[in-house]
């Protein structure tokens, strides 16, 4: 009897056996390759992950390097005067003492001249000190800008070098510049990838990350912080002709080892930059990598054990459920046989600034010293002039008796009158060298006309210096777009009071746009307010200095064509198609005294601009110049209505031919009568 219940039980074992284990297998083989291939996938988004963040990183090192080399202090022509030359040099060590303050990232900056000789160094102990042969040298001989890496000959670690060509304006080759940046710096990049947030599995802290050249030298190993440019990757060779097969992908990016994995990449570029060749390597030992797979199979097995066990239980259950009533029976066939017959069958500040500013406005605060002085001395000579005239009327009324006396005092008149004519003269002068400054500020107009080859600027102080100005620069925007801002600004006063106005607002556009590139104009416009209160001290409780400025300003795509524009108590006109629209400016002043202020906006207007349009930005000296063309009395004032009838009258003419008409229509409405103020108008044809 009990062989049949231990067959009914084996019977039933081996049929949870055989209908559990496949299931099992292939539930193991499936979450094996689920798993396998999900740890494939990290550690290809890790070695993707770091090696853009090295791109990016390398990247903004270029940009930021582009964007120092066009510098004003750096691209001013060599000269072979030596004076100029030591000045020059002060300024380029001056400017480099900045930007190395502006910049911590970098180590050291360099500028060399075009023979390779320290011209300016962040570490004075080089100038004039002559480079050795580094491995940039030869690159740029036919590159304008070349990195490597391999240890600083002045601060003797290994650092990232970025050498970048330096041209001045015209084009010619002048010099290089050299930023350093420390390899630590790279460390800490990795190790901000490597170990950001959610980044602290197993896997990770026992991966081996290591970043190498073109060349195969160790550039970083998390490993091992001291193995830059110390040695080569021992499999390097393997790897590099790897990555040289042509089919070099997604599907070969692993190489298996026999106790190792690796996993490669190579930069990809950021933007419109190719990289350097640099090979991610990532290597984990399999242990590590297929420790979850074995847990996993671990797993299984005791599942399948215990799932064993419960069937076998069942199983003896079963068996004991099935042979019970055989048993049963055949006990009664015994008893049945034996004759019983009757058996029942049971069952998870300003002046103070280092700066070319401060330098401006020390200059220029000079220069007003001078000139107020100069003016003193003027009254002075006026009051001892009305001397000797009183001393002339005395001798007068005695010169029948006195013929001597008056031949000599003329003579001291004389001499009085050619002393005032000199001081006049130095006081001119002082003024003229005042108007050389002023217009060494200006753009130059061939500049302009290379930029808008159809435009006309008419520029006329009412003095020697003025209180307008315009301002120019081509720059490119933050999507590599060619752009081009223009401003004509009217400041308080003409004359000298005016000129200075202009120096500072000259210099203020210059730091907004330049040196802080903002390009919108609006965001300029409020920025030079903050400026000129800041620098004429208006912001004092004290202060009763209203000085100010009007603007129009426009910021020009040369690939999209779009026009931005903004004014403040200026106006602009564009027109299209004989139809003249008046570019209003806000009701928003440049400077004054910020406690009477309101709040105000300044407003962009956008422009899309056609082929044959023509934009006008002017100052209110034209409408302001006081006249007759008619002769009639008394004189009065030009006024924006006529204006805008003379441009629209005039606007199908050549540029220059409209400057001409400007002109002319100028001189002729004023006749006889004083220009009233400076006149600023300048043309544009898209």
């Amino acid at each position: 009897m009990r062989s049949i219940s231990f067959k009914m039980v084996v019977l039933c074992v081996a049929m949870v056996l055989l209908g559990s284990m496949p299931a099992f297998y292939f539930a193991y083989t499936e979450a094996r390759q689920a798993t396998e291939s999900d740890i494939k996938e990290s550690l290809l988004k890790e070695t993707a992950l770091t090696i853009t963040g090295i791109d990016r990183f390398l990247y903004e090192r270029r940009k930021d390097l582009f964007s120092i080399a066009q510098d004003p202090a750096f691209i001013a022509p060599i000269t072979t005067n030596a004076l100029k030359q030591r000045e020059r040099t002060a300024l380029i060590q001056r400017r480099l003492d900045e930007l190395i303050i502006a910049f911590p990232l970098y180590q050291s900056l360099t500028y060399f001249d075009t023979l390779r000789n320290y011209i300016a160094d962040t570490r004075i102990e080089n100038v004039g000190k002559k480079h050795s042969y580094s491995k940039y040298w030869p690159e740029l001989e036919y590159k304008e800008f070349v990195m490597e890496v391999s240890k600083s000959e002045s601060l003797q670690i290994p650092v990232i070098h970025f050498a970048k060509k330096i041209r001045d304006e015209k084009g010619q080759y002048v010099g290089v510049l050299v930023a350093r940046v420390s390899m630590n710096k790279l460390h800490e990049l990795f190790n901000q990838i490597i170990s950001g947030p959610g980044r602290q599995d197993e896997l990770r802290r026992n991966l081996e990350i290591v970043l190498v050249d073109n060349d195969g030298y160790i550039l970083f190993s998390n490993k091992n912080k001291f193995a830059a440019l110390t040695k080569r990757y021992p499999d390097i060779k393997y790897i590099k002709k790897i990555i040289e097969s042509p089919t070099f992908g997604q599907q070969n990016r692993f190489v298996n080892m026999e106790k190792e994995i690796f996993v490669l990449d190579t930069q990809k570029g950021y933007l419109d930059y190719a990289g350097s060749g640099w090979i991610i390597i990532a290597k984990a030992s399999k242990e590590v990598i297929f420790k979850p797979i074995l847990f996993l199979g671990d797993r299984y097995a005791r599942i399948a054990l215990i799932i064993c066990g419960i069937g076998t239980i069942i199983a003896i259950g079963v068996g004991r459920y099935f042979a019970q009533p055989i048993i049963s029976l055949n006990q009664a066939a015994e008893e049945m046989a034996e004759g019983e017959w009757n058996e029942i069958v049971s069952d998870g500040r300003m002046f103070r600034r280092h700066d070319e500013i401060g330098e401006l406005a020390r200059s220029f605060r000079n220069m007003s010293q001078q000139l107020d002085k100069k003016i003193k001395e003027q009254k002075e000579l006026n009051t001892q002039l009305i001397y000797k005239y009183e001393e002339v009327q005395q001798k007068t009324e005695e010169i029948q008796s006195q013929n001597e006396k008056i031949a000599q005092q003329k003579s001291e008149i004389e001499k009085a009158l050619a002393e005032i004519k000199l001081k006049n003269k130095n006081i001119t002068s002082s003024i003229n060298y005042a108007q050389r400054i002023q217009a060494a500020l200006l753009p130059e107009k061939e500049a302009i006309a290379r930029c808008f080859n159809q435009s006309f600027i008419l520029y006329k102080p009412k003095d020697i210096v003025s209180g307008d100005f315009y301002w120019f620069r081509q720059m490119v925007n933050d999507q590599g777009d060619p752009i081009a801002i223009m401003a004509v600004v009217d400041c308080t006063g003409h004359g000298v009071p005016g000129a200075l106005m202009s120096v500072i607002g000259s210099n203020l556009l210059y730091q907004v746009v330049v040196m802080e590139r903002l390009l919108d104009p609006a965001q300029i416009i409020k920025k030079m307010d903050l400026g000129v209160i800041k620098v004429l001290k208006q912001n004092e409780l004290s202060s009763n200095r209203q000085d100010g400025m009007d603007i129009s300003i426009f910021v020009y795509n040369q690939h999209t064509k779009e026009l931005i524009i903004a004014g403040a108590h200026q106006s602009a006109y564009m027109l299209r198609n004989d139809t003249l629209y008046e570019i209003k400016g806000d009701k928003f002043s440049v400077g004054g005294i910020i406690n009477t202020k309101a709040i105000r906006t300044v407003n962009n207007h956008i422009w899309h601009c056609m082929r044959g349009d023509m934009l006008y930005l002017c100052t209110d000296g034209y409408t302001d110049q006081f006249g007759n063309a008619d002769g009639g009395q008394p004189p009065v004032k030009f006024g924006k209505k006529f204006l805008r009838q003379l441009l629209k009258d005039i606007s199908r003419a050549d540029t220059c031919r409209q400057e001409s008409i400007l002109l002319e229509t100028h001189e002729m409405w004023r006749g006889d009568e004083t220009q009233t103020d400076d006149i600023t108008i300048i043309g544009i044809r898209f």
